[in-house]
């Protein structure tokens, strides 16, 4: 099964716990794709990134997964609030994001509430059977926000709409 993980940091720490799991060797690596989200003090929004690991065979997702989420999580609700009352259609779906893919609303609100001004979180995916691997590579000062399993046919569902399969060489 595929795994997302998310781990919160305070400002500046998912941004280093990123770059040190981009760079580890493929044999120590049991992450298959990450990305980062950075949320300032002084911003009104948090910057967003991919990170794919460096080198070796690995199945990652492509920049639109990661935006499709971030957009969900962090600019659906702003523009929300001036749309729900009148549109109940936007409202549910900004509620219910990619629900069949085993993100419902609930989780997103988990994340909504840690990664706030002068924080961050960095989304790992990677297999279940790497989890620990995972957690021991990410660091002591992490704080795991939510952990979303996928089945079988969730995984399929992703890698199909969202994935991208890399053979580039170890570096």
């Amino acid at each position: 099964m595929t795994m997302i993980t998310i781990f919160a940091y305070p400002s500046g720490g998912a941004e280093r716990a990123a770059d040190r799991l981009s760079w580890l060797p493929m044999s120590a690596s049991a992450i298959d794709d990450l990305a980062v989200v950075e949320w300032p003090d002084d911003e009104n929004r948090p910057s967003a990134w991919q990170s794919t690991p460096v080198g070796g065979e690995r199945r990652s997702l492509t920049g639109a997964f990661w935006g499709l989420l971030f957009g969900h999580l962090f600019l659906l609700p702003i523009t929300e609030g001036s749309r729900a009352e009148s549109d109940s259609a936007f409202s549910g779906a900004a509620q219910e994001p990619l629900a069949h893919l085993g993100r419902g609303a609930d989780r997103l609100e988990a994340i909504r509430d840690r990664v706030v001004p002068g924080s961050g979180a960095v989304f790992v995916l990677h297999a279940d059977d790497q989890a620990d691997k995972v957690a021991t590579a990410i660091g002591r000062r992490r704080r795991r926000v939510v952990t979303v399993e996928l089945s079988p046919s969730q995984s399929t569902q992703l890698y199909t709409g969202f994935g991208v399969f890399s053979t580039a060489a170890a570096g």
